[in-house]
């Protein structure tokens, strides 16, 4: 018999921790260029861990706050905005949870990404890039 809890926690764990890597490429703007000079690259990496985000809480059920229910119904007409003149399946109140819930999902995807998998590599990777700068300015003399 299958542990349905261990397999959500499992699935769940998988899904941030592909949220986390999305993120990666604004993570390495900030390494690189500093948290000020970041450009708009990584827009699409946000609006799909946002997307993710967002499907795990309204559709999916993967939410403690929310419990295991389908808040939303899949697909739908957006065209133009139509989906906005219809009628919310749910409150104001369950939609500012929703919000809630996502913004917390997207921040810790961005954090985890940032601690666990891309400090370490860019602590390594920046050792290597000033090695490179300085022999680089050394052939400049």
């Amino acid at each position: 018999m299958v542990d349905g809890a261990n397999t959500t926690d499992k699935v769940v764990s998988c899904i941030a921790l592909q949220m986390a890597v999305a993120l990666g490429g604004r993570i390495a703007e900030e390494l690189i260029f500093g948290e000020n000079d970041i450009t708009t690259g990584a827009s699409n990496d946000f609006q799909q861990v946002s997307r993710t985000a967002r499907l795990m809480v309204s559709q999916l059920g993967f939410s403690r706050k929310l419990g295991q229910v389908a808040w939303s119904q899949a697909g739908g007409n957006s065209f133009l905005g139509s989906s906005m003149a219809q009628p919310s399946d749910f409150s104001m109140e369950t939609a500012d949870a929703i919000d809630g819930e996502v913004k917390e999902l997207v921040e810790r995807a961005y954090r985890s990404g940032w601690t666990g998998l891309c400090r370490p590599l860019a602590t390594q990777v920046a050792g290597q890039l000033a090695v490179i700068s300085y022999c680089w300015q050394l052939m400049q003399v």
